[in-house]
């Protein structure tokens, strides 16, 4: 198991540090959510709002699992880093 890390803490948006935690590529991710590279690259970017629906975000959270990471470990804003707006 991983060791667990706060997400959305500081530094990179918490959807590209979801993302390099899990190991993928901005395809793989893009494709793992099904969402265009485009809009990931945008979330990643902190230039668009990262919104799921529930099957996404089901996805998501089964993927973070097994990394110890669960529900209430996520920003409410999974676009930017905490203290940005």
């Amino acid at each position: 198991m991983v060791d667990r890390k706060v997400i959305g803490v500081e530094g990179d948006p918490p959807m590209k540090q979801i993302r390099e935690m899990l190991g993928l590529t901005q395809q793989e991710f893009a494709g793992r959510l099904g969402v265009a590279m485009s809009t990931l690259s945008r979330w990643e970017n902190g230039k668009g709002k990262a919104l799921l629906s529930s099957g996404q975000f089901k996805i998501l959270l089964s993927d973070l699992e097994p990394h110890g990471i669960t529900l209430k470990d996520l920003p409410d804003d999974l676009s930017r880093p905490a203290g940005q707006s």
